[in-house]
């Protein structure tokens, strides 16, 4: 006997109403979107490094550079352990932009229509994730003021995306409608938006903190 999931039944429905519409994957949409996903795990990576000391990699703690440059605006230790919070968050919306591959709105596939996470939005993830492990070889080698402007590229990288993703929801919520993809609105807004949205915001404020180093 063949079982069908309720997210295959939804399929097969939207593929029997809407027969006219041509459901094609975009090969190089999916490599960007798993692109952004790899060049995530390996930042994760290389900040595991320049947080475990000397490695023959880094030549010190990232933590003990910002105590041996102490400024009136150097936070707390504990608030930097906020950056966890942040990555999970980046995961979390990147394994759901992974998920949009297989399934389906009216139209085609969702990662194609509606293109709330537009192409552009990953092109620019995978730079900030370049500028992100740069930065932490210029923070090693005590290059503040190269490491300040890397910094502030990462926070710009990071806002043009967040805007693109709030821009394009709004004109696509029909589309989420009609293809019974409700959740896909809130899954934007909860992961996509304010993941993005508390990074650039922490990006931000460590834009500022390098700058008074």
């Amino acid at each position: 006997m063949i079982r069908f999931s309720e997210s295959t039944l939804g399929d097969l429905v939207i593929e029997e109403v809407y027969p006219h519409f041509c459901f094609q994957h975009s090969c190089w949409r999916i490599i960007l979107i798993l692109l952004a996903f790899i060049s995530f795990i390996i930042t994760c990576f290389f900040n595991r490094l320049a947080a475990s000391g000397s490695n023959g990699i880094f030549t010190q703690r990232a933590g003990s550079i910002s105590h041996n440059n102490l400024t009136e605006f150097t936070p707390a230790d504990w608030t930097f352990s906020i950056w966890s919070i942040i990555y999970c968050w980046q995961a979390a919306w990147l394994i759901y932009a992974i998920t949009r591959i297989p399934r389906k709105s009216y139209i085609n596939y969702l990662y194609i229509v509606p293109n709330t996470l537009h192409f552009t939005v990953f092109v620019f993830y995978i730079i900030n994730m370049i500028l992100n492990i740069g930065w932490l070889f210029m923070w090693d080698r005590g290059y503040f003021g190269w490491s300040s402007i890397v910094i502030f590229l990462m926070f710009i990288t990071i806002i043009i995306p967040m805007i693109i993703t709030h821009i394009l929801l709004q004109p696509n919520r029909l589309i989420y409608f009609n293809s019974k993809r409700k959740l896909d609105i809130w899954l934007v807004r909860i992961l996509v938006h304010n993941g993005l949205a508390v990074y650039g915001t922490w990006l931000y404020l460590a834009t500022l903190l390098n700058l008074t180093i």
